[in-house]
């Protein structure tokens, strides 16, 4: 036989309680002994519950602390979140002042280019215009070439 607790004892006897109040009830009878036990049964409630409160107390005390470890971990999140985001914005406004420069300076490379393309330009054409002449000229020299070449040609005024 399994060793009593004094909580199966106490759990016993307040079961025991109640069937002989009940079976006085049915036999129509009231137990003298119906409110002491009714209060002794109440007594051995109140101590299971006592007991029972203080064995849940560490684990709610181990709750609590899990519960407020969570929050602060939560509050270090959202500071860690608020100086990523600190950093982060810091770091797009360098890149973006740096882009900024780099985008004029490109403008500026860009005008000098097209400056210096027009005036390539307007002397490429310059020299075109004088190799048409120079080739005009030629072509010109080589027809009175030949005309001087054919027998019979005069020389033409000089």
């Amino acid at each position: 036989m399994a060793a009593k607790t004094p909580r199966s004892d106490g759990a016993e006897q307040a079961q025991d309680f109640a069937e002989f109040d009940s079976l006085l009830a049915d036999l129509g009878s009231e137990s003298p002994t119906s409110n002491a036990a009714t209060l002794d049964l109440k007594d051995v409630t109140i101590a299971e519950l006592s007991s029972m409160l203080e064995a849940l107390r560490p684990l709610g005390d181990r709750l609590a602390e899990a519960e407020r470890q969570r929050l602060e971990a939560l509050a270090r999140i959202e500071a860690l979140e608020r100086a990523h985001d600190a950093e982060t914005a810091a770091r797009l406004e360098s890149e973006v002042q740096r882009l900024k420069t780099a985008l004029v300076q490109s403008d500026l490379t860009l005008a000098r280019t097209k400056k210096k393309l027009a005036e390539r330009q307007h002397v490429a054409a310059e020299r075109w215009r004088e190799l048409r002449s120079l080739r005009s000229e030629r072509s010109r020299m080589h027809r009175e070439l030949a005309r001087l070449r054919q027998p019979g040609s005069r020389p033409g005024p000089a």
